[in-house]
């Protein structure tokens, strides 16, 4: 089990992915919202680019996406994939399609009309540690024994750097 997506991903549908390290230094202090901001939508919106190309690039983004994956799962029984953007006209059955060639591909279905995908797996995942209906998915996942913080092997920054930014005592 593996997966990419947001900050660490390729370009969102509503969010820009990945930043390049010249671009974050070129503007000088990166904000939390600069992080979330940008996207295929917004390429669109704004004229950068087609409709059609935008929801090209973010396709393409995302099976590349899939396929880099397969290193650590080589054989992927299934690809999952949520989100807004599956929607769109220009975007849901084409990134089903594309992603075929690797493995079967199922779209998640919230169980909550208003929560964003995340919040729904986030509450998925609080149910399974509590011993809930999603506790299989949960030990599938190994959670129980995971250790550490992301902040544990920072290196462009020291992790008690990052920790007094954050607000946090370490």
């Amino acid at each position: 089990m593996d997966g990419l997506g947001g900050t660490s991903g390729p370009i969102g549908w509503r969010s820009g992915g990945a930043w390049d390290g010249e671009v974050a230094y070129l503007a000088g202090e990166v904000t939390k919202a600069m992080l979330f901001r940008g996207g295929a939508a917004l390429i669109a919106e704004e004229g950068v680019a087609s409709r059609e190309t935008a929801a090209a690039a973010f396709v393409e983004g995302a099976v590349k996406a899939a396929w880099s994956l397969r290193v650590s799962v080589p054989e992927p029984r299934e690809i999952l994939v949520s989100g807004r953007a599956l929607g769109e006209p220009e975007v849901g059955e084409r990134l089903e399609n594309a992603l075929r060639a690797l493995a079967p591909v199922r779209r998640l279905e919230g169980f909550a009309r208003t929560a964003k995908p995340a919040a729904q797996g986030a509450a998925i995942i609080a149910d399974g540690l509590a011993g809930g209906t999603f506790q299989p998915v949960v030990e599938s996942m190994r959670l129980r024994y995971a250790a550490g913080t992301p902040l544990d092997h920072l290196v462009v920054i020291s992790p008690a750097t990052a920790a007094r930014r954050l607000g946090i005592n370490r």
